[in-house]
């Protein structure tokens, strides 16, 4: 069972989220990805991802 992770790329368009921290977001957002994909969970992933994208966009 695959689950759709979305392009690194997707990343870089969050404001704020440009330069030092995009490719560890990008990690992170895969292991996210890779740790649902085990669980074959896909409402858990995108509740995870979407969760952590909104955590980093307030952090910031």
């Amino acid at each position: 069972k695959l689950i759709y992770s979305p392009p690194c790329s997707l990343w870089a368009g969050i404001p704020g989220l440009e330069g030092r921290g995009w490719s560890t977001l990008c990690f992170l957002n895969t292991c996210l990805v890779i740790i649902c994909s085990l669980a074959l969970e896909l409402v858990c992933c995108f509740v995870l991802v979407l969760a952590f994208q909104t955590l980093i966009v307030n952090f910031r």
